[in-house]
């Protein structure tokens, strides 16, 4: 068992002591490596002298030259005697005068040495007494800074080890432990707070996992929904309605299945649930809001529910955002059946460019609107309307990706006659190709038919620089070893390659790294719709064109 003032002797102590002897340790390391450093420069500033004197003095033969120099190697080096020997007789002695070649000085703690013969003359030796120690300025404000610094270290944890004694553990042990607290006691607080810190990490982890299946449970209503009806109609005959209704609960069960699946394994294994793999890629919104909203109508209409569902699609095809395709049509999928619920006749989407650089989806309808006590809350967690069985998550997991994307969603009016949501999303911009005066044009693709289309916009797009020259290549090898061997300086070319080019082949984002000319190169590729990809191109700086949306109007000339 151990009081207080022996769990302190016996954990506060030696950390401080380790302390102090690291701090001193590190002082010494300091001193020394100077001491090491001025016995070097001492060195050779006493070579460079002996060789000036060697060429000079001696030559001489004049007393008062050697000397002369003398006094400015004793000026230069801070040196305490020179002796300029031949044999054992001293040739010149300075500042003290003597004959013999033995100094009145000896090497000591504080005086240093340095014999040295004098180069080229036979016989001849100099003799410097300088001393060891050369205490910079920074030196000696360095040490006075951190032997200052230590000793106030010391004083702090001294007086707060003395303050926490008297004002926390003293009290503590003197009300429930009679005047000790065994160490038994301060275990048992730690395990405490550790399973408290564990409890916490399970508990956000279980939230997130219940989040997911609540998703999960409510996005799956409505393909399960058409399974039932399509079980019915199978049994007959399968129509081409039929086939493509099937084709589309198939794949939105699968899409579901798949992201609840990985994002749960991830959630089982993240310690930070931010880290989670961004799921997000290009997605074009005509094709997707056409897709949509035929699927819902043949739904709606295999129901038996009397709804006109009308689609006023303003914006032209090549319009992309960054989302997730399938958490962006289940959106969509539940605004429209919460206004079907709320007795809708008439749901209308109208999708349109704001502004070159936003994009608007407006959802409206002619049902009993949203009541307006609940209008203030309707994104939150658990608020339904329409429903008498809403779980209150729809809109709430709408609102959560609408803002991941960097957009928003909001109800714009709501009455009796009718409500009417928008949903805004930031468009993603093909980037603006640039040609100038000089490019070279690179394509890899290994396709026939889309270099020449590649091949033949570029020069229609180019056609008032005289058609620059376009050199074509189906392999990254072939490529590789162009960019290696060329002559042409890179920065003169203007690189467009595809990204899937066969299993054995270098993919196109790896050639772009690999060469390192991200900045002038362009991935037109039908893998737009990887996550991996666009996140990949993202982080890299690639500028990333989907294939097929390649048009003449995104080039210029520069």
């Amino acid at each position: 068992m151990l009081s207080i003032n022996d769990w302190f002797k016996h954990y506060a102590k030696k950390p401080l002591i380790l302390l102090g002897l690291l701090a001193f340790g590190i002082q010494v390391i300091f001193i020394y490596h100077n001491f090491a450093r001025t016995e070097f420069e001492q060195t050779s500033r006493v070579k460079n002298l002996v060789d000036k004197i060697a060429n000079t003095a001696i030559e001489q033969k004049n007393r008062d030259v050697v000397e002369a120099t003398f006094a400015v190697a004793v000026d230069e080096l801070g040196a305490k005697f020179i002796l300029l020997c031949k044999g054992d007789r001293a040739y010149v002695s300075y500042p003290l005068s003597q004959s013999e070649c033995e100094s009145p000085l000896k090497e000591s703690f504080f005086l240093r040495r340095i014999e040295m013969a004098a180069s080229g003359y036979t016989g001849y030796r100099f003799i410097f007494f300088i001393p060891k120690w050369n205490f910079s300025g920074r030196f000696l404000w360095l040490s006075t800074i951190s032997s200052l610094f230590l000793v106030i270290f010391f004083l702090v944890v001294a007086r707060v080890q003395r303050k926490l004694k008297k004002d926390v553990f003293l009290p503590v042990a003197s009300n429930f432990f009679d005047q000790k607290m065994e160490i038994l006691e301060f275990e048992n607080l730690k395990k405490m707070i550790e399973r408290s810190k564990k409890a916490d990490s399970e508990r956000i982890k279980i939230e997130a996992k219940e989040k997911m299946e609540q998703k999960f449970a409510h996005n799956i209503q409505s393909p399960l929904g058409n399974i039932k009806i399509l079980r019915d109609r199978l049994k007959d005959k399968i129509d081409p309605s039929s086939a493509r209704l099937f084709d589309n609960v198939v794949q939105q069960i699968s899409d579901m299945t798949l992201s609840y699946t990985e994002n749960t394994k991830a959630i089982s294994v993240a310690d930070d649930l931010s880290k989670i793999e961004d799921k997000r890629s290009l997605v074009e919104m005509s094709e997707l809001m056409e897709d949509s909203v035929s699927a819902k109508t043949l739904e709606l209409s295999e129901a038996k529910r009397s709804v006109s569902l009308v689609l006023n699609n303003i914006v032209g095809r090549g319009t992309f955002i960054e989302a997730v395709p399938v958490e962006m049509r289940a959106i969509l999928s539940n605004m429209i059946n919460n206004s079907v619920d709320s007795g809708a006749t008439r749901i209308e989407l109208t999708t349109q460019l704001i502004t070159s650089n936003s994009l608007s989806i407006v959802i409206e309808d002619n049902g009993d609107g949203v009541h307006e006590s609940l209008a203030k809350k309707l994104f939150s967690k658990g608020a339904t309307f329409g429903k008498a069985n809403g779980t209150g998550f729809g809109l709430y997991h709408a609102k959560e990706f609408v803002t991941k994307w960097g957009g928003s969603i909001r109800l714009i009016k709501t009455a009796s006659t009718g409500t009417q949501f928008e949903i805004k999303l930031p468009v993603y911009e093909i980037p603006e190709i640039k040609i100038g005066d000089h490019s070279q044009v690179v394509i890899l693709e290994d396709t026939k038919e889309e270099r020449i289309a590649l091949k033949k916009k570029i020069k229609e797009s180019s056609v008032n620089l005289g058609r620059p020259e376009v050199i074509e290549f189906e392999s990254s090898k072939m490529a590789l070893d162009w960019f290696e061997n060329t002559e042409t300086p890179i920065a003169d070319v203007i690189f467009f390659a595809d990204n899937d080019l066969g299993p054995e082949e270098t993919t196109g984002l790896e050639l772009i790294n690999h060469l390192g000319i991200s900045q002038l190169s362009y991935l037109v590729t039908s893998g737009f719709t990887s996550p991996s990809l666009v996140r990949q191109c993202r982080e890299f700086g690639i500028r990333l064109i989907p294939k097929g949306y390649l048009s003449v109007s995104i080039f210029s000339v520069t």
